[in-house]
């Protein structure tokens, strides 16, 4: 499913990706994936997801969401965390450049595996 502006919601199942650089709003998250949403891959597919003063993260897992993929681009500038999946389980982070955000650049919860990224200049800790 395309992902042509922020912020978008993920509420089902399936493969999701971005089509375009993509610029947040203050007080959202970009994309949020919903409570209990499980078998998630976000391709960036090597655009950037770039945040604005007093965004919150870049993509944000709500909670107990298992099965979950990021992958192949870059978060940057998010007032929160670049990515925050610490609410899922079994994540794969994979080819992610995350820089100058406000929290940590990476966030996963249990199971999870962050295999070449970069993660720069973020203001909390890299990954």
């Amino acid at each position: 499913m395309e992902i042509s502006s922020l912020p978008y919601t993920i509420k089902e199942c399936g493969y999701y990706y971005v089509t375009d650089c993509l610029k947040g709003k203050r007080g959202k998250h970009g994309i949020t994936i919903a409570t209990e949403v499980h078998d998630v891959t976000i391709d960036l597919c090597g655009y950037a997801l770039m945040g604005v003063r007093g965004s919150l993260d870049g993509i944000h897992a709500e909670a107990v969401n298992k099965n979950v993929v990021v992958k192949n681009g870059t978060v940057r500038g998010w007032g929160g965390h670049g990515i925050d999946l610490e609410a899922a389980a079994y994540v794969g982070v994979f080819d992610i450049r995350a820089w100058e955000n406000g929290g940590i650049g990476i966030h996963t919860g249990d199971g999870g595996l962050i295999d070449r990224c970069h993660a720069i200049g973020n203001k909390k800790d890299g990954i």
